[in-house]
């Protein structure tokens, strides 16, 4: 039987110390999200201020094996959630599988279920793959698991032909070309240089689309804009994020913000000019990912959190996330199948 040490911190400054360990343990999983990795969660940190931190962290032998980032949310009941949570498409504990994710994921929940009794735990967007939705509390608490949402994903198994529906192949090549005879058309990443240019234009574009739709968009959040402009630069830096722009006569008619991991490539938000939509600049730009990724043989193109038409025009198909929540020890939850 695996036995770990398992202790909370409480601080930023001491999340901050565990940033080399933590960044060590995450490069040592090839299935691991950018929604995992240590500068993603301490810039959420930072940009949202939780007022009572709980990172849970587990230990074998000294050795760092398991980090599960939550912080308290002061409601009644009040609720242990994840950080990350409102800008994550997945959220997870990073468990190192030479240990045991079982293992360690009990080891970790038995921990946090008994230093904070009063809370109701809730957490959302876990992968189907996760050892969160093979565990129990161990705890007299009642549980609640079901499925929470979709994250449509394209599997790279062959070339762009092979992969897209022809019907959408078709109405690619159209946009792109329609759209040349009008100006001059550039396909850009940003660099150093200009990032903070693509991310504003993204903030921008994403706001005017939501706009025509009556709304604001979640990139209209002063705190989900401070947020970005923390890790996007410190991320872009390790080839993590990457902001592809599409530029008509040298303005940028589109942005796509996409997060890579070293199997997957993860399409996160994207903003078009409105005046542009009938040359399909967002699906020009999702169609230079795609071939990207491709080329760099990645496994497959994630859409993330929703079931917008688009995605399955490009032929993604679906694969759940789920909402776990453990009652407090006083209040009983209706337990639900996954």
């Amino acid at each position: 039987m695996n036995e770990f040490e398992v202790h909370e911190i409480r601080d930023v400054e001491s999340v901050y110390r565990l940033a080399p360990e933590w960044e060590a343990l995450w490069r040592k999983d090839p299935s691991a999200t950018p929604f995992q990795h240590p500068h993603w969660l301490m810039g959420w940190i930072e940009a949202f201020r939780p007022a009572e931190l709980r990172v849970y962290v587990a230990r074998k032998s000294g050795r760092l094996a398991g980090v599960a980032p939550m912080y308290v949310q002061l409601k009644r009941p009040r609720v242990l959630a994840p950080i990350g949570t409102a800008v994550s498409d997945y959220i997870d504990w990073l468990l190192d599988g030479e240990v045991g994710t079982h293992e360690l994921a009990e080891a970790l929940l038995a921990h946090m279920l008994e230093s904070e009794s009063d809370c109701l735990l809730d957490v959302g967007d876990i992968p189907e793959n996760s050892a969160l939705l093979r565990i129990q509390s161990g705890m007299d608490r009642e549980s609640s698991t079901k499925q929470h949402d979709v994250c449509p994903a394209l599997e790279l198994t062959g070339d762009m032909k092979s992969i897209v529906p022809r019907q959408q192949m078709r109405s690619l090549k159209t946009a792109r070309r329609d759209l040349q005879k009008l100006g001059a058309v550039e396909s850009a990443t940003a660099g150093a240089e200009n990032v903070d240019e693509f991310l504003e234009a993204l903030f921008a574009l994403h706001g005017a689309r939501w706009s025509e739709r009556g709304g604001e968009g979640v990139l209209a959040d002063n705190d989900v804009r401070r947020f970005h402009r923390v890790v996007v630069p410190k991320l872009r830096a390790q080839n993590m994020l990457r902001l592809y722009g599409l530029r008509f006569d040298g303005k940028l008619i589109a942005v796509l913000y996409a997060l890579h991991s070293s199997e997957v490539t993860y399409c996160y938000l994207q903003g078009f000019d409105p005046e542009f939509r009938d040359f399909s600049p967002g699906a020009q730009l999702v169609g230079a990912v795609i071939e990207e990724a491709i080329g760099e043989g990645k496994k497959a193109v994630d859409f993330l959190r929703g079931g917008e038409k688009y995605k399955y025009a490009w032929g993604a198909r679906d694969r759940a996330t789920f909402r776990l929540q453990i009652s407090p020890k006083a209040v009983h939850l209706p337990t639900r199948a996954a």
